[in-house]
């Protein structure tokens, strides 16, 4: 079947199978739009060959893409290896041209790269309770990007301990005229000429809307969540350097 173009569910005696254009096609759709669902794309199908809709087909589509998948990244990962591409950090080095690219006596800049870092707490999951698992467990083991749990809980213990108060955050019930803990508040006519004034008006403004950093008692984060979101880092022309899953912690 896969000589004349097709994936089938079954490796023995397969009664249905899908073409490999079909599930290439299924491939660039998600690449735009990840949340683009199996079943709404089996019904296109079924649509444009005018046959009914059965809840089976979600389950074959299901199946063989994610087999188109795994034979994708096979074939890639052996490209990789005989292209030189499989070492250590090869694509925090080179996946961006403009970023890593130098000329010959080009000279050193101050900052040779700029990378951003953020948190996303919208793909959680909960957590397992007495004897359920978890339906999708698939991890990224051969990823060039996505970093595994057990690599980022070697660096645990070297986050540094925090302070049980944390750093001084204005609420809402707050007079706008009192000082915080640290001495930050708003500007008043003897301050408007003070650049040091105006500085710490704007950490202040920057602490008061930073929810990572306000105290323990303050954060919303639910203990019924294993994978509370990932965390991400990116060039500045938004390609993926690394990706990690963030396990009940939050942004550290």
């Amino acid at each position: 079947l896969m000589m004349h173009g097709y994936i089938a569910k079954s490796p023995s005696r397969p009664t249905i199978a899908v073409s490999v254009d079909t599930l290439k096609w299924l491939y660039h759709l998600r690449q735009r739009k990840p949340n683009y669902s199996i079943e709404a794309f089996a019904k296109v199908v079924c649509d444009y060959y005018n046959i009914p809709y059965r809840r089976h087909l979600r389950e074959v589509f299901g199946d063989t893409f994610e087999i188109y998948l795994r034979i994708t990244r096979s074939v890639h990962l052996k490209i990789y290896k005989a292209l030189g591409w499989d070492e250590e950090n090869w694509r925090v080095k080179n996946a961006c041209h403009a970023c890593c690219y130098k000329l010959e006596n080009e000279p050193e800049l101050r900052f040779g790269r700029l990378i951003a870092m953020d948190g996303n707490n919208s793909l959680k999951r909960i957590a397992t309770t007495a004897h359920r698992t978890a339906a999708d467990t698939w991890a990224l083991h051969d990823s060039n990007y996505f970093l595994s749990t057990d690599f980022v809980n070697q660096y645990a213990n070297e986050v540094r301990g925090k302070s049980s108060k944390g750093p001084a955050v204005k609420r809402k019930d707050q007079d706008s005229d009192d000082e915080s803990d640290d001495g930050l508040r708003l500007l008043d006519d003897s301050d408007r000429n003070d650049p040091q004034a105006a500085r710490r008006q704007r950490l202040a403004s920057c602490t008061k809307n930073w929810k990572s950093a306000a105290k323990e008692d303050r954060k919303k984060m639910w203990g019924i969540f294993d994978e509370v979101g990932i965390f991400a880092a990116a060039c500045r022309h938004g390609l993926l350097l690394w990706v990690t899953d963030m396990v009940c912690s939050g942004e550290l």
